[in-house]
């Protein structure tokens, strides 16, 4: 998947999730941490989809928040969970438990992920477009427009579609995905700068 997908996902994922526990989220926190696991784009060394793509690692790193904060970093968790265990059905493949496997494909057969990988993009293009529809219907967006700098982390996610924008292989249809999900988060984070640099010095 690329960043509209994985935001989308997470987004859904962790939202769901919070109703459940009943827990709030903050969305910007929580785009984020849907695309972080893409931060190995920035760290070639390390080898694409390994590190940052292991649940392990990813649990590991997550232990102290889940001991301090509980149920209230369980979607946070899930999000950045359902951004590797998507990418299985990449046929690129993914090192799902790291360090303890380098195997790209532990648990779904590669001839599976042979057959579902060329329907991913129409995958991301309707997750895409769910999470889009129920952002807007729910006027959520608005809301992450506030003068609280963690509007800021939207940075993150805006920087990951900006890349996937990028991608000389992308169709018009998972363009069109991250275009709109890049429309979409970047007015709040353009909105809390306007905000933030028209206040007095001071305030």
């Amino acid at each position: 998947m690329y960043a509209a997908g994985h935001l989308a996902l997470g987004y859904l994922v962790g939202s769901a999730t919070s109703k459940l526990l009943k827990r709030s989220v903050y969305l910007p926190l929580l785009f984020l941490i849907a695309v972080l696991p893409d931060l190995d784009y920035l760290l070639p060394d390390i080898g694409r989809r390994s590190v940052t793509h292991s649940l392990i690692v990813q649990g590991v790193i997550a232990l102290p928040f889940l001991l301090t904060y509980r149920r209230r970093a369980v979607p946070y968790l899930l999000a950045v969970w359902s951004h590797s265990i998507i990418d299985l059905f990449n046929v690129a493949g993914v090192q799902l438990v790291w360090p303890l496997s380098t195997y790209n494909h532990p648990i779904i057969p590669y001839p599976i992920v042979r057959q579902v990988d060329p329907y991913m993009g129409w995958g991301e293009v309707l997750v895409a477009g769910l999470a889009f529809t129920i952002l807007l219907t729910t006027h959520v967006v608005p809301r992450m427009a506030t003068r609280n700098p963690m509007t800021l982390l939207l940075t993150g996610p805006v920087t990951a579609l900006l890349f996937s924008l990028g991608a000389f292989t992308l169709s018009l249809t998972l363009r069109v995905a991250q275009l709109a999900f890049l429309l979409l988060l970047f007015w709040p984070l353009l909105h809390y700068l306007h905000r933030v640099g028209r206040e007095p010095a001071g305030t």
